[in-house]
């Protein structure tokens, strides 16, 4: 290490020297500026989440998990997920970083014993075995067990550099972007409702090795937006499609009010909650934009 680590140094020093002087060239790539926008705010090693924190859409339950998980789940979460409901199991690296993505989405330790007992029936764990060899670990990554840090959820980062799936074991987790084929990503992205040009601009920056914009892509073709930001983190992902989903769903209700002569208000707040999500400023009703009965 004493030999190491001088060269090390010295090396890093050299090189960001030589980065500084090039790095204006790089910027002017307006497809790195959101990436490099990003760069501070990655999760290289475990992560920045407060071991508290839970997502700005509320709290994740068993009673909401299914139609979450339908409509908002990001793609590495969404393969762990119907890998655990088709065999009724899912090995250990897949049971942290889906057990992690859920406790930061807001599921409780009682809610997630109960999720993951539930769907490991029909597999060869019974409940007792389940008590006996999987409760600890659930408990552990909750920080009820152990050092009492618990596990944070996992950043794309440190999933696309963590050691691959190897499908021979049994073995799913990781990023899909990094690990599908061609074939295999089109058909997940197809199946998402990805298609046209995000489609082939997704599957494009998955294979030039551009995972986390390839993820952003297929966001913005699932949901039918153009959001820039490129994805950091699969919480990240899924506040954003949950926020969505809930700004979807009051601007149905807008809609239907004001088919029945109601004031429009759930419609507009909708609006203004999909323009925050994307850092735009929010849209003014008519009335407001034309300086009509606004209040002093």
């Amino acid at each position: 290490l004493t030999f190491v680590e001088p060269r090390f140094k010295m090396h890093l020093n050299k090189e960001l020297a030589r980065l500084s002087k090039v790095i204006h060239l790089v910027e002017q790539d307006k497809r790195l500026v959101p990436l490099l926008r990003h760069l501070r705010e990655q999760y290289l090693a475990f992560g920045d989440f407060k071991q508290e924190a839970t997502g700005i859409t509320g709290t994740l339950s068993l009673s909401n998990l299914e139609q979450a998980y339908k409509i908002a789940f990001p793609p590495c979460m969404l393969q762990m997920r119907e890998r655990l409901k088709s065999h009724h199991h899912l090995k250990y690296d897949g049971r942290k970083q889906l057990g992690a993505f859920l406790k930061r989405a807001g599921l409780s330790v009682e809610d997630s014993l109960t999720f993951w007992k539930s769907s490991f029936m029909g597999s060869h764990v019974t409940p007792e075995k389940f008590d006996k060899e999987y409760a600890y670990a659930v408990r552990y990554l909750y920080g009820k067990e152990g050092n009492g840090h618990g596990f944070k959820p996992f950043s794309c980062v440190r999933m696309i550099m963590g050691e691959p799936p190897n499908e021979r074991d049994g073995k799913i987790h990781g990023c899909p972007f990094k690990t599908m084929n061609e074939d295999q990503l089109n058909a997940m992205l197809r199946r998402l409702g990805v298609t046209g040009t995000a489609l082939r601009e997704s599957v494009a920056a998955a294979k030039g090795e551009h995972f986390q914009i390839a993820c952003q892509k297929s966001f913005n073709g699932r949901y039918g937006v153009e959001d820039d930001d490129v994805v950091v983190n699969p919480n990240d992902y899924f506040d954003k499609a949950m926020m969505l989903a809930e700004a979807k769903t009051k601007a149905s209700a807008g809609s239907a009010a004001a088919a029945k002569g109601a004031p429009r208000v759930p419609q507009q707040d909708a609006a203004a909650a999909v323009a925050a999500m994307m850092g735009a400023p929010a849209p003014q009703a008519a009335g407001a934009a034309a300086g009509v009965g606004s209040a002093k």
